[in-house]
C-alpha cells in the first residue's frame, strides 16, 4: 500500500542560507542537520508562492531585520507524484510575526459556482440594511411571496452595496501582503508605517 505523507508547519530551522536575511550568519552544522534529516526522510520541498520568508523578527540596535523561512511544506516523493499541482500559499501575517500556511492541492479553475439563496446574518449589522429592509418589504397576504420578492433584491444590494466590505477586505489583504513581500527585500520605514495603517484599516472591516 502506497503511503502519502506531508508535514507542514512551523520547522524553526532553515536549510541554506538563501532562506534568511539579515541577522549573524546561520549555523552551517545546522543547515546541514536540518537538511540530513528532510534526506533520511525521503521528504521533497512543496512549491510556494507568495512572500519567500515566513518569519519576520525584530529590529535589533538600528540593523536588518531579521527574515526567515522557517515555515514550509514538506512530502515524500509518492504524495509529490500523486498530486503535482499541489503548493503551500503564504498568506499575508496579521497578528502574529509568522505567514500563515495554506496547503492547496491544485489551482483555482475559474469556473463560478451558482449557490442557493441565504440569508447572512451578518447583514444585519449593516447600519443600511433595515432601511433595505423596509423599502422592499411588500407586505402581502403570504410571506412567502414576500420573501421570494425581496430574495432578487437582497442579493442585488449584497452584490452592490454590503459585497464593498468583502472586495475592501480583499484589497486591504492584496495591499498588505505586497508590502510583506517588498519589507522582505529591504527596509522602508514608509511601508512598515502604511502596513500598521492597513492593518487597522482591516480590524474594522472585520468588525
Amino acid at each position: 500500500m502506497i503511503q502519502l505523507w506531508l508535514l507542514a508547519g512551523d520547522f524553526n530551522d532553515i536549510k541554506c542560507e538563501e532562506e534568511q536575511r539579515g541577522g549573524r550568519l546561520p549555523n552551517q552544522a545546522k543547515l546541514k542537520r536540518f537538511r540530513d534529516n528532510i534526506e533520511d526522510c525521503r521528504l521533497v520541498d512543496l512549491n510556494s508562492k507568495g512572500p519567500k520568508f515566513t518569519w519576520r523578527g525584530p529590529v535589533v540596535n538600528f540593523a536588518d531585520r531579521l527574515y526567515k523561512k522557517l515555515g514550509c511544506g514538506l512530502c515524500n516523493s509518492e504524495r509529490k507524484n500523486r498530486f503535482l499541482e499541489a503548493f503551500m500559499k503564504v498568506g499575508p501575517k496579521i497578528q502574529s510575526d509568522h505567514h500563515p500556511l495554506i496547503l492547496l492541492l491544485k489551482g483555482p479553475e475559474g469556473r463560478k459556482i451558482n449557490r442557493p439563496f441565504k440569508f447572512e446574518a451578518m447583514w444585519l449589522k449593516h447600519k443600511d440594511f433595515k432601511r433595505v429592509l423596509k423599502d422592499n418589504w411588500q407586505r402581502n397576504d403570504e410571506v412567502w411571496n414576500d420573501l421570494e420578492e425581496l430574495e432578487p433584491k437582497l442579493k442585488i444590494w449584497n452584490q452592490e452595496v454590503f459585497g464593498n466590505i468583502k472586495k475592501q477586505k480583499k484589497e486591504i489583504l492584496n495591499r498588505i501582503a505586497g508590502i510583506q513581500k517588498s519589507l522582505q527585500r529591504s527596509q522602508n520605514p514608509f511601508l512598515e508605517d502604511l502596513e500598521s495603517d492597513l492593518r487597522e484599516e482591516l480590524r474594522e472591516v472585520l468588525e
